[in-house]
């Protein structure tokens, strides 16, 4: 994103083929403020996190878990 931007929430769609329990407790971020963390369900491939109205313009996602990579299917971030 390049401007700053209210965001009500981020869906996370993770691969359906394999490793959707490497997304467990990762922290969803908008700018330097903590949006939300994933709580990994088996068998959910779809997470909706909510930012309640955070101002940024940049989303990104800590795994706490060391990991080489995780590879997200698809981001989206939804304007207020």
């Amino acid at each position: 994103m390049s401007s700053a931007k209210l965001l009500s929430s981020i869906t996370l769609s993770l691969r359906e083929d394999c490793c959707q329990n490497r997304i467990d407790e990762a922290v969803v971020w908008v700018g330097n403020n903590k949006c939300g963390t994933v709580e990994y369900v088996s068998g959910q491939n779809v997470y909706v996190i909510d930012c309640a109205g955070q101002r940024g313009s940049d989303v990104s996602i800590t795994l706490v878990r060391s990991l080489d990579w995780y590879d997200a299917n698809h981001l989206k971030w939804f304007d207020i």
